[in-house]
């Protein structure tokens, strides 16, 4: 007869033997739960467990470390880590966060995608029910029909960017500051109907121009180099239309709600007025349309060319001109930044700037005739005259004496016994002789001298000799010369 192989075995449902029950190698048999088990080489009890493509569970049960292919749970909690496709059929509708066919006590975390037809938030009172990466939340502000968005980082600040990669076109707020919308705007309200048929629509007031005033665009030109950069429109309380200056300090255009129009301080009338009359100011900021003052109206018949005009007289149509050949001016005139060409003047007084050959001149200097034209030139001497004080200075037998310049001198100068004097009271030049007595060397030697007025024959009587002094022809030394009686 064979022999049986029996293990150790338990018909009680859930027992587990422990370590000190089994050997290395040893098994043991839970018949009731159908599990095999067996001691590890790090003392701990394992299991096999029937393998069937079905299992139902009914009760509660406990799954460790189980997979779970496809399973279908029909009631009960669902604890632990999942893989696969989980199907509810429980179609218990949600209305709180305790209810319906899927309760999760704890955080969700999803790797994929979530589709629902709907998804609800509650109220946490601190708008923070959707997270978006690390920048931004979405939540229920706790007001009313409202949506709050705010940044992570910087909780007083939150933007909106269009487009994929578009950081230059965003709408947002920063801290207490209006919303800022960056890049263009624009409205297309497309084809609307009704009393609120109106592509763009700004309601409020500001009390800023007043009581009742509602100031609702203010328009900057952010150019580095512009001026006065800021312009305010408002309502004012009688539904006025304003354009307020940079300064808020004045008021630039107004149409008031009769379609009167206020520009520089002036109200022009709503009227297209009446044929030919004009528009007349009262002088306290009100235009009106009046007819002209004595006019009865008519054609004129007949125009005449006065003075410095030409062209006849046109009694049909014509021309009147400036005439460019001769303009005379009579009376006072008063020509500014004129070019006179070749101009004839009697007995003027000139005031401002004369310009002669492109220049207005230098200070000192007079305007004086070339011949051809006029310029000016430097002033010599005291007496008001201009050019060259002298031109040539011509000496028989010598050469001439040339000036050189407007302000070149001419210098007069004494030899021998000829002497030049100048008073410069009367303006004089007196050449004369240099001295009474004409100096002479006797025969012996001996200096001496005789009146220049002594006379030859009495000069002959009286010297026996007379030593003159003179230059050679050559020029080169000085000697006497000796008359002897």
């Amino acid at each position: 007869m064979a022999n049986k192989v029996l293990l150790k075995k338990s018909s009680v449902g859930a027992r587990v033997p422990t370590t000190s029950d089994l050997d290395y190698g040893e098994l043991a048999l839970n018949y009731a739960d159908g599990k095999l088990y067996y001691k590890t080489s790090s003392n701990t009890i394992k299991s096999f467990t029937e393998d069937t493509s079905v299992v139902t569970l009914t009760g509660t049960q406990t799954l460790t470390n189980k997979t779970l292919t496809s399973p279908t749970i029909n009631s009960g909690a669902l604890s632990g880590t999942f893989s696969g496709a989980i199907t509810l059929s429980d179609t218990t509708a949600s209305t709180s966060t305790t209810t319906g066919s899927l309760k999760v006590g704890g955080g969700l975390g999803v790797a994929g995608s979530i589709y629902a037809d709907k998804i609800y938030a509650v109220n946490n009172g601190a708008g923070t029910n959707f997270y978006v990466g690390d920048d931004v939340v979405l939540g229920d502000v706790n007001q009313a029909n409202t949506l709050g968005l705010r940044g992570l980082q910087d909780s007083t600040q939150a933007y909106i960017v269009f487009g994929s990669s578009n950081n230059t076109a965003y709408i947002g707020r920063s801290g207490t500051n209006p919303i800022t919308v960056t890049g263009q705007f624009k409205v297309d309200s497309g084809v609307v109907t009704g009393t609120d048929a109106i592509a763009l629509q700004i309601a409020g007031y500001a009390n800023k121009g007043g009581t009742g005033y509602h100031d609702f665009l203010k328009v900057t030109n952010s150019y580095g180099s512009a001026t006065n950069p800021n312009k305010f429109f408002r309502l004012n309380s009688t539904g006025s239309l304003e354009i307020i200056n940079s300064a808020y300090t004045a008021n630039l255009f107004t149409i008031a709600d009769s379609g009167a129009v206020t520009f520089g301080g002036t109200t022009f009338p709503t009227s297209t007025g009446t044929n030919g009359y004009v528009l007349t100011t009262n002088g306290s900021g009100t235009a009106t349309w009046s007819s002209i003052s004595g006019a009865s109206g008519g054609t004129v018949t007949s125009i005449t060319a006065g003075t410095g005009l030409t062209g006849g007289t046109i009694t049909t149509s014509g021309t009147i001109a400036i005439d460019s050949t001769v303009v005379t001016l009579t009376g006072t005139q008063t020509l500014t930044n004129k070019t006179l060409t070749s101009p004839s003047v009697s007995n003027p007084t000139v005031t401002g700037t004369i310009t002669a050959g492109g220049s207005a001149g230098t200070s000192g200097q007079v305007l004086t005739s070339t011949g051809t034209g006029v310029q000016w030139v430097d002033q010599t001497g005291g007496g008001g005259g201009s050019g060259n004080s002298f031109t040539t200075i011509a000496v028989s037998g010598q050469s001439s004496v040339l000036a050189d310049s407007s302000t070149d001198t001419l210098t007069l100068v004494a030899s021998g016994v000829i002497g030049i004097s100048t008073n410069a009271t009367t303006d004089t030049i007196t050449i004369g002789t240099a001295a009474s007595f004409f100096p002479f060397t006797k025969y012996d030697g001996n200096a001496s001298n005789i009146p220049l007025y002594t006379e030859m024959t009495t000069l002959q009587n009286s010297l026996d000799t007379v030593f003159l002094p003179f230059i050679k022809s050559d020029g080169s030394s000085v000697t006497t010369l000796k008359l002897t009686a």
